[in-house]
C-alpha cells in the first residue's frame, strides 16, 4: 500500500536503482503537486547513517502503548507520527548491530538495509527535532528486540572404541558424503 514512486517520472521507484531516487526538494515538489497520488515521501536508508525504528499499531484509542512510549522515549531522537496514524517512527543516526529486522510490531532498520522508510512530517510533541546519534540506544533496542537464543545443552556421549580394521574405515570414510575431501587429505 506504500509504493515509492519516482518523482521525475511518476512510475515506480525500486530500492536497486538510484537512478529511480530523488532529492528531498523534488519529492517534495511531486508530492506537493499530487496529493491524491501519494500520501507521504520515502527516505532511501541504503548507504547512509540513519537509523530508523518502526512501531507499528502501538496508537490505540489515540493512546500510545506504554511499552513503545518508553522505546521512543530511550531511543530520544526525531519521533513522528506513522503514514497511518497508528504508529511512530523513530528516526536517528548509528548502526544496528545485527541483521535481524523485524519482531512482532517492532521494525528496526539502518544503512545497511534495502529499505525505504516513509515519513510524514507529522512530529510527536515532547521527542526531539533534530536527529541524534541513537546507536548505543539502538544497540539495546535491538538486543531487548532480538535476544540471543538460549544455547542448546551440549551432549557429552563417552568416547566408543573404534572395532573396524584399518581397511574398512578407509573404504568408509572414503564412500561418505565428504569422501572426496578426505581422499584429497589422505
Amino acid at each position: 500500500t506504500k509504493v515509492p514512486i519516482n518523482p521525475r517520472t511518476g512510475g515506480k521507484a525500486k530500492i536497486n536503482t538510484p537512478s529511480t531516487w530523488s532529492d528531498f526538494e523534488t519529492a517534495l515538489a511531486y508530492y506537493c503537486d499530487h496529493p491524491d497520488r501519494v500520501s507521504g515521501l520515502f527516505v532511501v536508508m541504503p548507504g547512509t547513517d540513519l537509523a530508523g525504528a518502526d512501531f507499528d499499531h502501538c496508537i490505540v484509542d489515540s493512546v500510545i502503548q506504554p511499552q513503545a512510549l518508553a522505546q521512543v522515549r530511550a531511543l530520544n531522537s526525531y519521533t513522528e507520527y506513522s503514514p497511518s496514524s497508528a504508529g511512530l517512527r523513530v528516526f536517528g543516526l548509528g548502526v544496528k548491530p545485527g541483521n535481524r529486522s523485524k519482531q512482532g510490531d517492532i521494525e528496526l532498520y539502518d544503512g545497511s538495509s534495502k529499505r525505504f522508510l516513509s515519513f510524514t512530517g507529522r512530529h510527536l510533541p515532547g521527542t526531539p527535532l533534530e536527529l541524534r546519534d541513537v546507536t548505543p540506544e539502538f544497540t539495546a533496542l535491538y538486543r531487548e528486540t532480538f535476544p540471543e537464543p538460549e544455547p542448546a545443552p551440549v551432549v557429552r556421549r563417552d568416547p566408543q572404541p573404534v572395532t573396524l580394521e584399518d581397511a574398512e574405515l578407509l573404504t568408509k570414510a572414503m564412500s561418505a558424503k565428504n569422501g572426496a575431501r578426505f581422499v584429497d587429505l589422505w
